[in-house]
């Protein structure tokens, strides 16, 4: 079923050039509508069209903030989140204090050169230490 429109309160551009309005059916205000060009919505497109031919104005399309870029530091903040999903994270406790002192500090350095990883672009990638994950 087709809501009849009642009156037009307005009408902005989106994307692909297409004006959507924004207009009231009978006791419900605030819906969005648009010319279908179809018989069914005959009745509803000619009250959008008559809105438009009247000289009322419509909004011009404003695009919405682009994404930010990815960095070179946020390329590798995402490689070391996934590095650490599947070695430091899985350290619990109990296999931890099973590690000898110099496997911790394999660990410990191995952690630490991959927090300065990201914000050093001279750095390489850092390696796992063998034997411990």
């Amino acid at each position: 079923m087709t809501l009849q429109i009642t009156s037009v309160q307005s009408a902005k551009y989106i994307e692909d050039n297409e004006i959507q309005f924004t207009v009231t059916c009978g006791d419900i205000t605030e819906v969005t509508a648009k010319i279908f060009n179809t018989e069914r919505d005959q009745a509803n497109d000619d009250i959008l069209q008559a809105w438009l031919d009247d000289g009322n104005s419509v909004e011009p399309y404003v695009a919405g903030p682009l994404p930010p870029e990815e960095t070179f530091a946020d390329i590798r903040r995402q490689e070391r989140g996934e590095m650490f999903s599947w070695t430091i994270d899985t350290m619990n406790p109990l296999r931890y204090n099973s590690l000898t002192e110099d496997q911790k500090v394999a660990v410990a350095t191995f952690r630490q050169e991959w927090l300065d990883y990201p914000n050093d672009e001279s750095a390489s990638r850092p390696l796992i230490p063998e034997g411990i994950f």
